[in-house]
């Protein structure tokens, strides 16, 4: 009886010792999740703008600029990214995204706002990068001059 009890012992350290080998590294998972909703939340601004100016026969240019919400208090201030119609200050409120944490946008300070897209009534647009960085990868969106956006 004794043996048995040793062994299933040993067997119950064995598990314990070898899952904490074998779990997943949470934060690569986190991150990966949070990679693929920037990734679907800017896609779906640019797409949203190009159909957009399609659709209305204007200009759509898709605008990144620093939140100035107050509710924003951490480290990195969250960055909006909107369509509006190029030279009017309206913008689609309704297709906003936020985008907080720890993401960087390259040759985006905090003080201004930038417009790496801009998409014509008659398809053409002016084309352009995206870049952002989330941990270690760095993913773009690129838009070439007839409307074409690809993932790199």
């Amino acid at each position: 009886m004794m043996k048995i009890f040793e062994l299933l012992l040993l067997l119950t350290l064995i598990l314990l010792v070898s899952s904490s080998f074998l779990s997943p590294d949470f934060y690569l998972v986190e991150n990966m999740i949070l990679r693929n909703r920037i990734r679907s939340d800017l896609l779906q601004v640019v797409h949203y703008a190009r159909s957009e100016a399609y659709l209305s026969g204007t200009g759509i240019e898709v605008v990144l600029e620093k939140s100035t919400d107050e509710i924003q208090r951490e480290e990195r201030p969250a960055v909006k990214v909107y369509p509006r119609k190029i030279d009017s200050s309206h913008s689609h409120a309704d297709r906003q995204v936020s985008i907080s944490g720890e993401v960087k946008f390259p040759g985006f300070s905090d003080d201004d706002w930038l417009v790496p897209f801009q998409f014509a009534a008659s398809g053409n647009s002016r084309s352009g990068t995206l870049e952002w960085e989330v941990g270690e990868s760095v993913e773009k969106i690129v838009v070439n001059n007839r409307g074409r956006i690809r993932l790199e």
